[in-house]
């Protein structure tokens, strides 16, 4: 993926787990498709197999039952045409999501909508990493979505 995706380009994704790849995932695509750049794109990645089975102990995400999980990833170069590309992949995310599950899987998760972060985990995974977090980092020094609130305390 290095090479498609070069220094100094601007991006923005999100995504979702699906309930089913049928009709309606076709159409959503066909608005995906329409993206202002030629850099942009979707992926739909194939659950199954491992992915449906709960480790023994848990994992680090849930939503098990999902058939796919896809991503919505705008790529431009012109910071003037941010508001373009980013409402593009927002309008084709959100036709997307209308076959998906309502959650999130979380490394497409957007870094300015913090709300959305808690549907990337089930109740049960949210509350073990809220522990673990407590344990490992009372302080709030890891980086990332720890803390945008992913998994702070409440």
């Amino acid at each position: 993926a290095d090479a498609g995706s070069p220094s100094g380009l601007r991006n923005y994704w999100k995504g979702g787990y699906l309930r089913e790849v049928g009709p309606g995932l076709a159409d959503a695509m066909r608005l995906a498709g329409e993206a202002p750049s030629p850099l942009s794109h979707v992926e739909v990645h194939l659950l199954g197999g491992a992915h449906g089975r709960e480790p023994e102990g848990g994992a680090a995400y849930g939503h098990r039952d999902a058939v796919a999980v896809y991503d919505v990833i705008s790529t431009w170069r012109d910071p003037a045409e941010d508001a373009r590309h980013v409402g593009h992949c927002r309008a084709a995310h959100a036709e997307l999501a209308r076959s998906g599950t309502g959650e999130t899987y979380v490394n497409y998760l957007a870094g300015d909508e913090p709300a959305p972060a808690r549907s990337a985990y089930d109740g049960s995974t949210l509350a073990r990493l809220q522990e673990v977090k407590r344990r490992v980092d009372p302080d709030g020094f890891l980086p990332g979505p720890v803390q945008a609130g992913l998994v702070q305390s409440d």
